[in-house]
């Protein structure tokens, strides 16, 4: 028994071997990952791209919005992490391998952004794998992301913006788009109300934000 399951059961964990001294020797070092408060990863096979899905689907929406998991996670998991390493065993994905997809989608034009996120979302989902027990260490903490080196934003001038506004006017949600010229996030607008408006002191709060479950 090397803990506790989900489900409040023990997680009992089962060695074979013909040859005893080795066999001694596997216990004995489960026994020692154990003394180092972790949990030992024996029996459970499972590919990193079987361990994203699951992390994408049941973890993840615990912990992170619709428009995260939409806009962040899942590009990043079904369209980089498995294609280019999900075919590795969770427990043992190569660092040389993680630093040279980093590389690669670089190369390939990727925005260093894009890999940053992939990182973030590596390192959060073996973190979880790491407390779940199918690795005993999140390979992606020692990993060399690309540095993001941030464009220059080019604001539209005075003109511009006038030209916008009589442009978005004429537009559907055309309210929206004025809430957007002034700096407010999708769910910063969706979530407005005329309750946060004091038309007489001329002041919007941004108070709450809208975000789909």
């Amino acid at each position: 028994t090397v803990g506790t399951l989900p489900d409040g059961s023990d997680d009992r964990r089962h060695l074979r071997n013909k040859n005893r001294p080795t066999l001694v020797q596997k216990v004995l070092a489960v026994e020692a990952t154990i003394d180092k408060g972790l949990t030992p990863y024996t029996g459970r096979t499972q590919t990193l791209a079987q361990w994203l899905t699951y992390w994408l689907e049941n973890i993840a929406p615990l912990r992170a919005g619709y428009s995260t998991i939409r806009g962040t996670y899942r590009p990043s998991v079904v369209h980089h992490l498995i294609p280019c390493l999900g075919q590795w065993p969770v427990a043992s994905v190569p660092l040389d391998k993680v630093n040279a997809f980093y590389l690669q989608r670089v190369k390939d034009g990727w925005a260093e952004k894009t890999v940053a996120h992939c990182h973030t979302v590596l390192t959060l989902a073996l973190d979880q794998a790491v407390e779940y027990g199918y690795t005993t260490i999140n390979i992606a903490k020692s990993a060399t992301p690309p540095t993001v080196h941030e464009s220059p934003v080019e604001p539209l001038n005075a003109e511009e913006v006038s030209r916008l506004l009589k442009v978005i006017a004429t537009r559907r949600n055309a309210l929206r788009w004025h809430l957007a010229l002034l700096g407010l996030r999708q769910g910063e607008a969706l979530g407005a109300q005329w309750k946060h408006l004091d038309l007489d002191a001329r002041i919007f709060s941004i108070v709450t934000k809208a975000q789909r479950r």
